[in-house]
């Protein structure tokens, strides 16, 4: 009598396509799950699921628009707005010591930057263009294009979000660089992919927007909605969930500018998130998180300074919403 051996899995597929598209797919969402499992431990064992599912769905449905801080071109060696500002006073010798470390101590970054920048404009346009050029891309940066298909905004002046989204054959055509725009505001509207730099672009310096003054001309005193720049973050703010990404969110005129949209109470507002990284204190971190949530921002916390968590959380949007890893609840 000749005996017949046949797989498990080849049997179910000729008896029952249905149950077998099922079990695989199940398999491989098990399989991708090992790769996730710090970000999966992360947000189960801090009881973050929720927010997190609610990123993905946004994810899924194109309502996501990141906004891209200076910690996510950290991974491309640019520096943070603190380290930047130090690096520029060591050009500019003859400014008042006490002066510029005075608002550096109380992060006033643009007062800081208008001290630089009225001994000499040139030395700081010179720096901005050489010290924010982009030449190495890497970190979560070359993640944006797996999740936003619509607009990004962005504080930094360097080139790595554009070069990602060319290099993966989706330009980004419609852009507004502090004031000056090019189609931003049309590809916006249609939800096409555009982007949004509120300092400016590096090669640019007329786009820059770097001292209190730029800033005051560029907002206005208390977040003038006439003028284009305030406009356009208002819309993206009551339009898309914004994801916050290498963002500090400390108290600074876009939040304030927040508020503002807020307190007016003129508009549906979605749900915002941000990943951040969890302050050293409880009592620093609720009430961070209370001031964000009356911006309707969610923050996403992760351990403090370890910032490799922000790619390895996106890793796994990434893989949710493009449905390679089932539900974790």
């Amino acid at each position: 009598m000749v005996e017949y051996r046949f797989e498990k899995s080849r049997i179910l597929y000729w008896l029952d396509r249905e149950a077998y598209d099922n079990e695989k797919q199940q398999w491989a969402s098990d399989s991708k799950i090992g790769e996730h499992q710090e970000a999966i431990d992360l947000l189960k064992g801090t009881q973050q699921l929720g927010h997190f599912n609610e990123v993905v769905d946004a994810i899924k449905k194109k309502r996501i628009a990141p906004f891209v801080g200076a910690g996510l071109s950290a991974p491309c060696q640019k520096p943070l707005w603190g380290e930047a500002l130090q690096k520029l006073r060591q050009k500019i010798q003859d400014v008042n010591a006490a002066e510029f470390e005075g608002a550096m101590q109380r992060r006033e970054f643009l007062k800081a930057a208008q001290i630089l920048y009225d001994h000499s404009p040139e030395i700081c346009n010179n720096f901005i263009r050489t010290e924010f050029a982009i030449r190495n891309i890497g970190g979560p940066v070359t993640l944006l294009p797996k999740i936003s298909s619509g607009c990004i905004v962005t504080t930094n002046f360097d080139e790595a979000i554009e070069k990602v989204f060319q290099q993966n054959g989706e330009p980004l055509d419609g852009y507004m660089h502090g004031t000056q725009q090019n189609k931003f505001v049309a590809k916006l509207i249609k939800g096409d992919r555009c982007i949004l730099k509120l300092h400016g672009n590096v090669e640019d310096s007329k786009t820059y927007i770097f001292t209190q003054q730029q800033y005051d001309e560029a907002y206005g005193s208390s977040c003038d909605f006439g003028k284009p720049l305030p406009r356009a973050l208002r819309q993206i703010f009551v339009s898309h969930s914004l994801l916050f990404l290498g963002c500090s969110l400390e108290q600074d005129r876009i939040l304030e500018l927040f508020h503002a949209v807020v307190q007016a109470n003129d508009y549906d507002i979605p749900n915002h998130y941000a990943l951040l990284s969890e302050p050293k204190l409880a009592r620093d971190k609720r009430e961070k998180e209370e001031r964000l949530l009356k911006l309707k921002i969610h923050p996403i916390w992760y351990p403090m300074n370890q910032h490799e968590f922000v790619e390895k959380i996106l890793r796994l949007a990434e893989d949710m919403s493009k449905g390679l890893v089932s539900s974790i609840d």
